[in-house]
């Protein structure tokens, strides 16, 4: 999860719309923090989440230097994080505004999705029919069977060595 600080681009926001319109950009944040840390967006105003969504896709226009705008959709499975602190404060004087973080979700299933542990890598089966899969470190897409009667994916780790 990528953590901004919107305390002061986001001062007037009030509605989730303002929110998201502050926290999607533009943000001094590198590809592989994308790759690696880049599932949801977390706006923290006063080191407390405010807003969070999913990030479905990023750009760097020409008007932003190189810095990074999401694109961002609601994520409900997440929005019981509103409200809570972040896990590393920022402190007075701290220049970036951006921070990672390895969410590990609870593994209690909700009423909404059935989720597992398995080996350390999180499962969650969501009610509208995606499956949603946190490794236990940074994870790269091995392949992808595009066969729709089976649907397999085979995932692995940055740390799996082979036998």
């Amino acid at each position: 999860m990528i953590l901004v600080n919107v305390s002061r681009s986001a001062v007037s926001a009030v509605t989730d719309a303002q929110l998201a319109e502050s926290a999607r950009g533009y943000w001094k944040v590198s590809e592989e923090t994308i790759r690696n840390y880049g599932d949801h967006l977390a706006a923290v105003r006063d080191n407390v989440i405010v807003g969070i969504w999913r990030i479905v896709g990023h750009s760097r226009p020409d008007e932003a230097g190189g810095k990074v705008a999401f694109d961002l959709e609601p994520a409900p499975e997440r929005s019981d994080l509103v409200g809570h602190s972040v896990p590393t404060p920022w402190v007075r004087g701290a220049a970036n505004p951006v921070k990672r973080w390895r969410y590990q979700p609870a593994t209690e299933p909700s009423p909404e999705t059935a989720a597992a542990v398995v080996g350390g890598w999180h499962v969650e089966a969501l009610t509208d029919g995606r499956l949603m899969v946190r490794s236990p470190g940074p994870a790269h897409l091995e392949s992808l069977v595009n066969d729709t009667s089976s649907g397999v994916a085979i995932l692995r780790t940055a740390t799996t060595t082979q036998p």
